[in-house]
């Protein structure tokens, strides 16, 4: 179960992220859709903060695991390469969400990182 949570939180964290920045560019055109956004924001926001806290945790208990450790590094370098792609041949929007998302699991990563070398020494 640690292992499926481990890879569905910053999947479920991107969703959420591409999911307000289509709510966003749709409020664009549409007027009256103002508070969706809003809206998916503020869960955003609350969803991400408790599967941060929850995949960290379990990141820090997983230590020996390989597969854990092969996710940690597509889970880094996987949407760094979407990205690079996604800017040469399509624009997928503003990429302020998804910077928020990445660069919170690197945190997450480094918490993690952090509790392991503490907790051997």
């Amino acid at each position: 179960m640690k292992k499926v949570l481990i890879f569905a939180a910053p999947a479920v964290s991107y969703l959420m992220a591409y999911g307000i920045t289509v709510a966003e560019e749709q409020a664009l055109y549409r007027p009256d859709m103002t508070m969706q956004p809003f809206i998916l924001k503020c869960i955003f926001f609350v969803l991400l903060g408790v599967l941060l806290s929850l995949f960290t945790r379990h990141i820090a208990a997983e230590t020996g695991n390989r597969v854990i450790h092969i996710i940690c590094i597509a889970g880094i370098i996987l949407p760094v390469l979407l990205w690079l792609y996604s800017i040469r041949h399509d624009p997928a929007g503003t990429m302020d969400y998804y910077f928020l998302v990445y660069f919170l699991y690197l945190g997450g990563y480094a918490a993690a990182f952090h509790v392991i070398i503490r907790n051997k020494h």
